[in-house]
């Protein structure tokens, strides 16, 4: 746009005009002039523009010409400031213009396209070319090398010797032992670039690498986007009909950049987008008719805090071929902002969308490619029409993504050798074996003695302890109920403060205003009093927060709305001879006020021009969870735990409406009533002084005293004690406890045990279990006796540590049944059920709970409740083992997974089964355990004797099983076909519905190198024959020191039958669990492979049938994610994506089938059904270069020897 500069003339005159030359904004503003009436412009002040006079005190302004700005006109307007050109061009500044001097391998105004190498068909012997930075790659069939694809492959020469000879190209293989087997990966680089690595522009890497060159393969969790990133999803579903909802998560600090972008792939013209400019949100599509754009223009998004998005495109029809097309746009949950078009005919055909940017030269009808620079920030939580996707590993395409570093993270807040991670819920200390605490701050007690979730501190020797008792509990080992009236806050205790948090405020973006009243009889503390912040404080000056404390007899009150910190303080201290003090503090937008008592009121505005509070649900009340109160905001914490008490707390969230009382307390710890101590009742003994520490205390011994009451002469668990092997010494008030492993008992644990139906004590037993895929659904099912109204029966979690993440629950709570658990959706937002009738004590429950993605129910007894988890989340994320009735530490169970403090389960257990996996409640069927006894102290258990036989006791404490008229043997696991039965060698009996043609009533399944009836003939196998009810199990010998990045494997086969399972390498037990597998379905070979989780895929050759009893030969090569499967010399190629590169499958391969115990539809995931019926042979696995000695390595059943030799 250009306009006449004589149009400005026309102005009225002011200090500031904002004007419009070209396409450029420049503000001119006045200059002052002496008082002489000579013309200002007559010394031709301005340089590049042109001169006015205003009239005004003989001053002047200057209109500059476009590229040139300045109170004078007198610099040169960079046009490279914005940094227009792309990957490492040099941008060239000229008067209103500029040029982009690209880097190598890119070309365009603003080099944004990389020219494409492989236009020119590169690679031969048909390799395959892949497009780089200045650069191909040829991605080479086995038996050739690059660059030129066309030599015969010859040992690798070494990197040094290449280099020192300037070779063209740099060969990184591997060779695994096979000819023509070696897989070549070539990019061409000169000696130079070795020695000027680190002065050369890095590389933008495809999805799942990083490196200066791209060079190191990386998981990525959380994805942060460099500004020349992009991920591209695609719609799974092109039913539009029904609308379109996307839901994303992001946080930034730029200003600008592209956020989210689809494009309808049709002529249409219909579109979505989001992004940022200047801070806001700016959202605009169309439904093929005109854009509409909507600017979220009240508060800016960029403050590196979670923004959650969800977008919505619905369509409306009118039954005759029109309709109201709806677009909306919300933001963390406030109300949408929506526009409408009436379109004729609409099509949404929407195939792709882009998150963070758009991949080099793709072109985009609606947007100018530069005009929207790329993200730089982080994405998660990615849904599509409710469904959740992995917004990293389910993408189709992406460049420049890295791993999203939560801020605090770069702090390293963890100690003691513990790891910094984040995950989609925020960040968390990975710690070593022996610490624990949310920064690895403390060391962990080896069995902690604290009950119901208390924080246990060791304080010296002999494992001494203090236990930091939970809100509504108090004594020396916490195992005493608290009541309060008015509640006191002892402080700190070895840098853990005393707290308690409840709910805090609703709606307090605009007003909140608080009151309360509190007693200390310690004036020169620094002490907080209430803090609301950031659920996950990242030390961020500009985080939002609340905070108010006592600091030397003044009342403090901070607010941060998101600008800086602003800090009120009472005009006076507390006078000390009131024996209570009201505190009133609140805020309006940006004015924020204080009263101490009776005191004038001291107000203040906040920094900048925020005006709107974005903080957490929880209010924490004199102090807060973290040791040190390090989490706290960088401007809060100078506060230590406050001392004192606190109570009557009220708030409100509107001027003028009632106060509402703060009351529902959800966690807390070291709460004590007020004026009550401790040290009262003179708990410490032998002359030992009582140290008060709040809900507990701490006994000072004489020398000739030691333990926690002052009771013992020695310190028994650092010394002498007589728990067995095995066996956990546990320092208790008075002596020590030895805390049992599986299988044993007794007061010292030297008592073998047999557990047949567990029984947990109530205090501190517990089993754990290999876990089993739950992620989007579990049916777990449990026959229990309870004896206390109160117990966690199950529990499963991301993490088992302060920071949980995500949990799973079931206890009971007064009788009740209770299902809980957590999605990733955020404090406050976890599924409860309850079973609507109360359960009676020392009675058998048969009870079933379980979940489908958000949805939950309970069954007891025939009566069922159901019910569904907040919106957002569907997917259990979970890394624990499965929990039975406890947990080894208490403090560790998520603070949501019960209703008040965790409490063992105290009962009986008979039967446990998760997705139909059932569990053997045995000392031998769990992973660990402590202090589990049997439930009636007998071996007779409810699964002793199986298929409906009855256990009876003898007198001498042994078992007999009555079996019913099918079954015998010593658990009724026998049929009555096969005892006594003449299988010989090894061979397996399996009773038969109805007599051979013999007149037996079993038959006998042989193990490898024996046949016959009864298995009674010798023989030996080259080439396997099945029979349809056979299989053969070879174990890789070599599996240890293979390179799991490769895979190679051949043999032949033939069958005249169209359905069966040939082999099976790996399992299906989880969701992620790798596996390698090939059949025939319908005569055609099918392939399926799984490097973990979604990196999986299948292949089905349709193009030739190989069910015609003609020999086979089939031959398997993977490299990371590239498969070549070739059969009878044909090849055919499978490729997955994700983050995995290596097949882990503990070198178990079955061939054919299953042992009979084994489901094949189980085993394999339902991918195959029948097993195999024909021959197979030759085998050579991956570390073998030789066909297997199937008699020396194998061991199978039914497996006869290839009577015909393979045509």
């Amino acid at each position: 746009m250009t306009r006449n500069i004589t149009n400005y003339f026309l102005l009225a005159t002011a200090t500031i005009v904002i004007g419009i030359f070209g396409t450029k904004f420049v503000i001119l503003q006045t200059i002052s002039s002496n008082t002489n009436f000579t013309s200002p412009c007559s010394q031709r002040p301005c340089l590049h523009g042109v001169c006015q006079e205003t009239g005004l005190n003989n001053e002047f302004r200057c209109f500059c010409v476009n590229g040139f700005t300045g109170l004078n006109c007198q610099t040169n307007y960079n046009e490279c400031q914005s940094s227009p050109c792309l990957y490492g061009a040099t941008c060239v500044d000229y008067v209103a213009s500029f040029k982009c001097v690209c880097s190598e391998g890119f070309t365009g105004q603003f080099c944004e396209v990389n020219i494409n190498e492989c236009l020119s068909n590169p690679c031969l012997n048909n390799g395959i070319c892949i497009d780089d930075i200045n650069d191909f790659i040829c991605d080479c069939p086995p038996g050739f090398i690059a660059s030129k694809a066309q030599q015969k492959y010859h040992p690798p020469v070494s990197l040094e010797n290449m280099l020192q000879h300037g070779a063209e190209t740099i060969i990184m293989g591997w060779t695994t032992g096979f000819p023509e087997a070696s897989y070549l990966y070539s990019r061409k680089w000169a000696p130079e670039d070795a020695r000027t690595k680190k002065e050369r522009a890095p590389c933008v890497c495809p999805l799942h690498f990083t490196g200066w060159r791209c060079e190191e393969e990386v998981t990525v969790h959380i994805p942060h986007f460099g500004g020349n990133s992009f991920l591209q999803h695609e719609f799974r579903s092109r039913r539009f009909q029904q609308g379109l909802n996307i839901d994303v998560s992001f946080r930034t600090t730029t200003s600008d950049g592209l956020i989210l972008y689809s494009q309808a792939i049709d002529s249409s013209g219909a579109f979505v987008q989001l992004v940022l400019s200047d801070g806001m949100l700016k959202f605009s599509f169309s439904c093929g008719k005109q854009t509409m754009v909507f600017v979220q223009s009240h508060q800016k998004v960029n403050s590196a805090y979670i923004v959650n998005i969800n977008i919505i495109l619905s369509w409306i029809p009118d039954g005759r071929g029109s309709g109201e097309c709806t677009a909306s746009l919300q933001v963390n949950g406030t109300a949408p902002m929506k526009g409408s078009q009436y379109v004729v005919s609409p099509v949404f055909n929407f195939t792709t969308f882009y998150l963070g940017g758009f991949p080099p030269g793709l072109n985009i009808s609606n947007v100018p490619m530069f005009s929207i620079p790329g993200f730089v920030g982080c994405m998660r939580d990615l849904q599509i029409n409710g469904k959740e996707r992995r917004i990293v590993n389910d993408a189709e395409n992406g460049a420049g993504i890295t791993e999203c570093e939560n801020n605090i993270c770069s702090l390293k807040p963890c100690q003691n050798g513990g790891q910094c991670k984040s995950d989609g819920e925020g960040w968390f200390c990975d710690c070593k074996e022996n610490f624990t605490g949310i920064t690895c701050e403390r060391r962990s007690c080896p069995t902690n003695p604290c009950q119901y979730g208390g924080t246990c501190l060791l304080t010296g020797h002999d494992n001494d302890f203090v236990c930091l008792c939970p809100f509504g509990r108090h004594g020396k080992i916490c195992d005493m109920i608290t009541s309060y009236s008015w509640k006191y806050f002892h402080g700190d205790v070895m840098g853990y403060s005393s707290y308690y948090k409840v709910p805090g405020p609703s709606n307090i973006k605009e007003f909140l205003e608080v009151r309360f009243r509190f007693t200390t009889s310690y004036f020169q503390q620094v002490g907080l009093l209430m803090f609301l912040g950031q659920d996950d404080s990242d030390q961020d000056p500009m985080e939002d927060f609340i905070a108010v404390g006592l600091i030397d007899g003044y009342v403090v009150y901070q607010f941060n709305l998101g600008s800086g910190t602003r800090e009120l303080r009472s005009l006076q201290p507390i006078n000390a001879s009131k024996s209570s003090h009201t505190v009133n503090y609140g805020r309006y937008k940006r004015y924020g006020w204080i009263v101490l008592d009776s005191q004038q009121k001291v107000g203040g505005f906040a920094p900048g021009h925020l005006t709107a509070l974005d903080v957490a649900s929880d209010l924490y009340i004199g102090g807060h969870i973290s040791q040190d109160l390090i989490l706290l905001p960088v401007g809060a914490r100078q506060f230590r735990g406050f001392q004192g008490c606190i109570f009557d707390i009220e708030y409100r969230n509107k001027p003028g409406v009632m106060f509402k009382h703060l009351n529902h307390v959800t966690s807390g710890r070291n709460i004590q009533r007020c004026n009550y101590s401790e040290c009262d009742v003179a708990p410490c003994h032998n002359g030992g002084t009582c140290v008060d520490l709040g809900s507990t205390f701490k006994c000072e011994c004489s020398s000739d005293w030691t333990g926690p009451l002052c009771s013992n002469r020695t310190t028994p668990c650092s010394g002498e004690n007589k728990c067995a092997l095995g066996a956990v010494c546990v320092l208790l008030e008075s002596g020590y406890r030895c805390d049992c492993p599986l299988g044993r008992n007794g007061i010292y644990c030297d008592k073998l045990l047999s557990i047949s139906d567990p029984s947990f004590n109530g205090e501190n037993s517990y089993m754990s279990f290999e876990p089993v895929n739950i992620r989007k659904q579990m049916r777990l099912r449990v026959d229990f006796k309870s004896k206390s109204t109160d117990g966690l029966l199950f529990y499963a979690a991301q993490r088992l540590s302060e920071t949980p993440g995500d949990f799973i629950s079931v206890s009971l709570h007064n009788r009740q049944i209770e299902l809980r658990y957590n999605l990733g959706t955020g404090t406050g937002t976890s599924l409860f059920l309850k079973s609507p009738k109360k359960i009676e004590l020392n009675q058998w429950y048969s009870l079933e709970v379980g979940r489908h993605e958000r949805k939950g129910y309970i069954k007891v007894n025939g009566s069922e409740i159901t019910g569904v988890s907040p919106r957002g989340m569907v997917a259990l994320d979970f890394s624990s083992e499965f929990f039975l009735g406890g947990v080894p530490d208490l403090s560790t169970v998520a603070k949501e997974a019960v209703e008040n403090e965790p409490i063992p389960f105290y009962g009986c257990v008979r039967h446990l089964s998760v997705n139909g996996k059932e569990y053997d409640l045995t000392e031998n069927g769990s992973v660990a355990g402590r202090n589990i006894e049997d439930c009636d102290g007998t071996p007779c258990g409810f699964s002793t004797c199986r298929n409906g036989g009855t256990c009876s006791m003898h007198s001498e404490g042994n078992f007999e099983c009555y079996c019913t008229e099918q079954f015998t043997g010593r658990h009724c696991d026998v049929p009555i076909e096969c005892f006594n039965h003449s299988c010989e060698n090894g061979g397996t009996c399996r009773p038969l519905t109805s007599p051979s043609f013999s007149g037996a009533n079993y038959s006998c399944d042989c193990s490898l190198g024996w046949k016959g009836m009864l298995c009674e003939i010798a023989l030996e196998v080259d080439v396997a024959s099945f029979s349809g009810e056979s299989y053969l199990h070879i174990f890789d010998q070599g599996y240890d020191n293979l390179n799991l990045f490769h895979t190679h494997l051949s043999f032949i086969f033939s069958t005249t039958n169209d359905t069966g399972l040939i082999f099976w390498n790996g399992k299906v037990i989880k969701e992620g669990d790798d596996y390698l597998g090939l059949g025939l379905q319908n005569g055609y070979l099918k392939m399926v492979w799984n490097l973990g989780w979604f990196s999986r895929n299948e292949l089905l050759i349709t193009n030739m049938s190989l069910s015609d009893g003609r020999r086979h030969h089939v031959e398997i090569y993977r490299i990371k994610q590239t498969l070549t499967l070739e059969v009878d010399r044909m090849k055919f190629f499978s490729h997955v994506r994700g983050d995995f590169m290596e097949l882990n499958t503990h070198g178990q391969y079955y061939f054919g089938g299953f042992p009979r115990e084994k489901d094949i539809v189980e085993e394999t995931g339902g991918r195959f059904t029948h097993f195999f019926t024909g021959c197979i042979g030759q085998i050579i696995l991956p570390h073998t270069l030789k066909s297997v000695n199937l008699m020396e390595t194998g061991k199978g059943s039914n497996i006869l020897n290839c009577e015909y030799p393979l045509k």
